[in-house]
């Protein structure tokens, strides 16, 4: 099983990858669970792939788990308005910073 580094554990459904959504909200309070989540791959030559655009938390660990079975490289969220890397997969250890 891939090793998933998630600052926010939320739940994810696999059934989100078959159709995965883009929903933009239209209010301007934005909770967490509503913010916009980009997936990225980080490719060997250190050039970085966009992936899936997903809307929420909850799909993000499934949608980062279900890529790293496909790829070796490493995959990650990021909230596209703060910056904010939310989840991993397939990083080095090494390189990752935890707070």
């Amino acid at each position: 099983m891939a090793r998933i580094i998630l600052i926010r554990d939320k739940a994810a459904t696999l059934n989100s990858l078959l159709c995965p959504a883009t929903r933009y909200s239209e209010s301007s309070e934005v909770t967490s669970l509503d913010r916009d989540y980009d997936i990225f791959e980080k490719l060997p030559d250190a050039s970085v792939c966009f992936l899936i655009r997903v809307h929420g938390t909850r799909d993000v660990p499934g949608i980062l788990e279900a890529r790293s079975k496909k790829t070796t490289n490493e995959c990650f969220a990021k909230n596209i308005r703060t910056g904010e890397i939310i989840g991993r997969v397939n990083a080095d250890p090494r390189l990752v910073c935890r707070k």
